[in-house]
């Protein structure tokens, strides 16, 4: 197969005005040896599709093969080679103002890094279209910035620094506990049955449920309880903040209004009144 399947677009002036741009993209690529003391300007996703190769990044050493894939931040010294055969990949090379805080605020990425993919394929597939869609630019720029920011979603969500779950898997575990409190709020709802339904301890499910919704387990039971209140009141205007708070879950009045207050920054009566 040829090894020019590669695009390096010809930039363009909207370019500077969107959060994220491409500026190269290769798909199902025979990856030639690279060196870059002095690292690369632009951001770098590279993917192993097949085959396998050495990654050096500072100090470290480490070998890239199939399910894995390398996050590169501009300027950092880097060189990788394949290891016997043909080693292909997928990758693309971008850059815009909202790339680096994604990657350090968003993602909590703090420089170039090998991570293991739980769904290689789909991450391929999007690089695919990526590709595709720069073959028809300049008409295509907007296209391929939201084709960008969709993959550096799956960046996110789909990978993982070891080879334990990604945040998308791990997050699958939170799917059947979020349904239980949305149906159930109404009720008292009991940490250790929460825990039973993820498949993990209580202190594990506390540990996973903050990190990926900012909230305590507890508070985003209230949260659920406070939208259900919101929601009565619109219905009925003439509800009591008593009645409001009972029907939402809530056993204590004044625990009501101080929680509805602490998310909605109003009182549930001035929120009834405004409504």
């Amino acid at each position: 197969m040829s090894n020019r399947n590669m695009i390096f677009p010809i930039k363009i002036s909207i370019e500077e005005k969107l959060p994220y741009y491409l500026t190269g993209v290769g798909a199902n690529y025979e990856q030639e040896d690279v060196i870059r003391p002095n690292g690369f300007p632009k951001y770098q996703w590279i993917q192993c599709r097949e085959g396998n190769g050495w990654l050096y990044m500072q100090d470290r050493r480490c070998e890239m093969g199939a399910g894995q894939g390398l996050l590169l931040f501009p300027g950092e010294p880097h060189s990788y080679h394949a290891v016997g055969g043909a080693w292909r990949t997928d990758w693309i090379m971008f850059d815009g103002d909202g790339v680096d805080s994604f990657f350090r605020e968003t993602m909590g990425a703090e420089g170039s890094q090998l991570y293991y993919v739980s769904d290689p394929v789909r991450l391929s597939e999007k690089i695919g279209k990526i590709y595709e869609a720069s073959a028809e630019r300049p008409v295509s720029a907007p296209r391929c910035s939201a084709l960008i920011y969709e993959t550096l979603l799956d960046i996110m969500t789909l990978t993982s620094t070891t080879a334990r779950a990604s945040i998308d898997e791990k997050f699958k575990k939170l799917g059947p506990v979020m349904t239980y409190i949305n149906e159930n709020f109404s009720h008292p709802v009991q940490l250790e049955e929460l825990a039973k339904l993820a498949g993990v301890t209580p202190q594990y499910l506390c540990v996973i449920f903050k990190k990926f919704t900012s909230r305590t387990v507890f508070e985003y039971i209230n949260l659920v309880r406070v939208r259900r209140s919101k929601e009565l009141f619109m219905e009925n205007p003439g509800l009591t903040v008593r009645d409001a708070a009972y029907m939402a879950g809530f056993a204590d009045v004044s625990y009501f209004c101080s929680i509805f207050k602490r998310f909605e920054g109003m009182s549930p009566s001035k929120f009834r009144e405004k409504m």
